[in-house]
């Protein structure tokens, strides 16, 4: 466990008051029967107006929250209508219950309570600060709002309808005893549609690296959670002191500043889909036995599959990273491409996966038609295949997997979809967080088996091994793509010979991944 992981989880005292105060200029006066407002307060152009007379202050509470706050509309978040929230004073808005969790936790948070954690962290407000929040119609903040959103997000047609704001304003974190104080907002606003979020980070002092080795101030995590085990996005900087940095980086190019797309279960910024992954987790997907080696029993499908030339009315789902068509494929050893063992298999990370160690392996086939609509828009985008309308698809998800041996918690998750109308199939291989293989120390060890990733039919032609196989590059598939999509790669496999955005993958392609594997394992045994 690191040094930040360590601070973080320190048992709290009793008496939650008990803390250093922070010489502080106080922006209110309150009374026991009134509070009197601020002036309206805006540090920097890019926080929207706070602390009017219309906004509500949260109460002064270590790990507290504002009470729950009924919404005068229906705001679309992550694929529902939200009718309430709480602004949580550890950084968070949730939609189901008020959080009061202060060591922040990796995502996604598969417990059915959506949240926003603009910064989540052990913040007090009792030792500095005020978090104010208001929902508002006011016409001029709403053109405000619906300018921004038309500046990142040039394809959408929007007007704000409603907006609530909510400032946390130079909060200081639990046991300070010095002056450093965060300044972030949220802004959420609806059309009673479509729902954007802004993250605004003004000024974040804390944490920061004192002489170089002391942490001064509790890390925190930024990100989007629908309360399911896909719909999240954690913005860069997460969970480590470099989550300061915020304040100044973007994703649309405005410093401080993040925009998300929020009413869908996946989360979208600027160009898209920014969370990769299909919806999965134990309310939608059966869930593959806890097994070293094992794998799903024979599972019988729904549809009619063609792959590599035949028609498939079963598959396995195997522990290891692959599905295979007819029967279980138990080998912790990836083997180079093409393996001819009449077993036509798709390996999207065959490795020496264990999930007794750590992970949950889902899988499930559906005719849902929200699902069947994903796919076919990702298909038609990626291949242009306007002929192409989903009828089945299979989804297959390894989430948070360990190696067999691992004592790290460096964990992977990655997903195969594979769908078809009836005539063609097509597969997409999503990987969201390769953590393993690395290398550890001084570089000349791996911390991870290596994997491979790829496609073959069961004979000797027919199959494609994707780059980095079979090397410590494998780690690579998550920041790497064949159709622009970081970390996706998508293939037509109904006939035997599979096939990219450009058509065939020839044989001398194949020749060339497969040299470039053996250069690279050689480079390896030798550096």
């Amino acid at each position: 466990m690191d040094n930040d992981a360590e601070v973080l989880t320190t048992e709290k005292p009793s008496n939650p008051t008990a803390h250093p105060e922070i010489p502080t200029n106080p922006i209110y006066i309150q009374s026991k029967t009134t509070v009197v407002p601020p002036p309206v307060l805006k540090s920097s152009d890019l926080l929207y107006p706070y602390g009017t007379s219309d906004d509500t202050m949260s109460p002064k509470s270590d790990d507290g929250s504002s009470p729950l706050i009924g919404l005068s509309t229906d705001v679309p978040l992550f694929g529902r209508n939200r009718t309430f929230l709480y602004v949580d004073n550890n950084g968070l808005l949730s939609f189901r219950s008020a959080i009061s969790q202060y060591v922040p936790q990796p995502l996604p948070q598969a417990f059915g309570n959506p949240f926003l954690a603009l910064f989540w962290s052990d913040i007090n407000n009792q030792v500095a600060g005020d978090i104010f929040y208001r929902q508002t119609t006011d016409p001029d903040l709403l053109s405000l709002v619906t300018s921004d959103i038309h500046a990142y997000f040039h394809n959408v047609t929007f007007t704000a309808h409603w907006a609530f704001v909510a400032t946390w304003h130079r909060v200081a974190y639990y046991g300070s005893n010095t002056n450093k104080v965060n300044t972030f907002q949220a802004v959420l606003s609806t059309d009673g549609n479509q729902t954007f979020l802004l993250y605004n980070y003004a000024d974040i002092q804390w944490p920061s690296v004192t002489n170089g080795s002391i942490k001064e101030g509790r890390t925190a995590l930024a990100g989007l959670n629908s309360g399911f085990n896909s719909g999240y996005y954690t913005i860069p900087g997460s969970m480590t002191p470099s989550i300061r940095n915020i304040s100044s980086t973007s994703n649309v190019n405005v410093p401080g500043r993040w925009a998300f797309k929020v009413d869908q279960l996946h989360p979208e910024d600027i160009t898209g889909n920014i969370h990769l992954l299909y919806p999965y987790g134990p309310l939608l997907d059966d869930i593959s036995p806890k097994s070293d080696d094992g794998g799903t029993p024979l599972i019988p499908l729904s549809a009619s599959l063609p792959l590599f030339g035949r028609n498939y009315s079963s598959l396995y789902v195997n522990n290891n990273g692959l599905l295979s068509l007819q029967s279980h494929i138990g080998q912790y050893t990836p083997q180079p491409l093409p393996v001819s063992l009449g077993n036509p298999f798709l390996a999207v990370f065959w490795a020496d996966i264990n999930n007794q160690v750590a992970g949950d392996i889902y899988y499930r086939q559906s005719t849902d038609p929200d699902l069947l609509h994903q796919v076919s828009s990702d298909i038609r985008t990626h291949f242009h295949k306007e002929d192409f309308t989903a009828q089945w698809a299979f989804v297959a998800t390894w989430h948070r997997v360990a190696y067999y041996g691992s004592k790290t918690n460096k964990v992977n998750t990655f997903q195969a979809v594979v769908s078809t109308d009836g005539n063609q199939t097509f597969l997409l291989y999503n990987y969201a967080d390769l953590q393993w293989p690395s290398r550890q120390g001084n570089g000349s060890r791996y911390d991870g088996p290596v994997g491979l990733a790829g496609i073959n039919s069961g004979y000797n032609t027919g199959y494609y091994t994707l780059p980095g196989s079979l090397s410590l590059n494998i780690r690579n598939l998550s920041s790497t793509s064949n159709v622009n999509v970081t970390g996706r790669w998508v293939f037509k496999v109904d006939d035997l010979h599979p096939e990219d955005i450009n058509g065939a993958l020839g044989k001398k392609k194949y020749e060339n991944i497969i040299l470039y594997v053996l250069q690279f394992n050689i480079h390896e045994l030798n550096s």
